[in-house]
């Protein structure tokens, strides 16, 4: 999926055992988003949930800095830093990835920590890692844990060609030279 994506993407290193991911992409309609116009560019939306079937325990959701500034949010925010920058990002050499955990439980809700990811290319991916009251193994703690072992994933490198393509109206002779083929009547 990541080709289809204008940002890049990231996935967790660190996740416990057990669970499998089911990837999805989708737009945020006109109106939801206070700056899209029309459906914005796709959003990339992880969800992980034990192998074997059991209920949701985590979802990613992933797109270009500011896509998601209207998503809803539970409870107070308190900053938090995840971690140093990579090396070898300009412009942020040093400085620290900061974020909000927004840490109230509910029958509905786990704990929350959404930040913006720096990417060597200048344009930071937003990133929000959402437990649910079902992903015990998240508290806040496995939260930044897993926001720590987030990498980036490249796209696939193109093919490269088979070779060139033969000439129009010809086809290999069984000895490997091509001739020419004539026109059936």
């Amino acid at each position: 999926m990541a080709p289809a994506l204008s940002f890049q993407a990231f996935v967790p290193d660190d996740l416990p055992p057990g669970l499998t991911v089911t990837a999805s992409l989708f737009a945020l309609p006109p109106g939801f988003d206070r700056q899209a116009k029309a459906l914005g560019d796709p959003l990339l939306y992880l969800q992980f949930t034990p192998a074997g079937g059991g209920k949701l325990a985590l979802t990613v959701l992933q797109g270009p800095e500011g896509c998601c500034v209207d998503l809803p949010r539970t409870g107070p925010a308190v900053d938090t830093v995840i971690r140093s920058a990579r090396p070898g990002i300009p412009g942020i050499a040093g400085a620290n990835v900061r974020g909000q955990l927004f840490s109230t439980r509910s029958p509905t809700d786990g704990p929350t920590l959404i930040w913006n990811e720096p990417t060597a290319s200048g344009r930071p991916t937003y990133i929000a890692l959402m437990a649910t009251p079902f992903g015990a193994q998240f508290d806040e703690q496995g939260l930044l844990s897993l926001a720590r072992s987030m990498r980036a994933v490249h796209p696939p490198a193109s093919p490269a060609p088979a070779g060139p393509s033969p000439p129009p109206h010809t086809r290999p002779t069984p000895r490997g030279p091509r001739a020419p083929v004539a026109p059936q009547h």
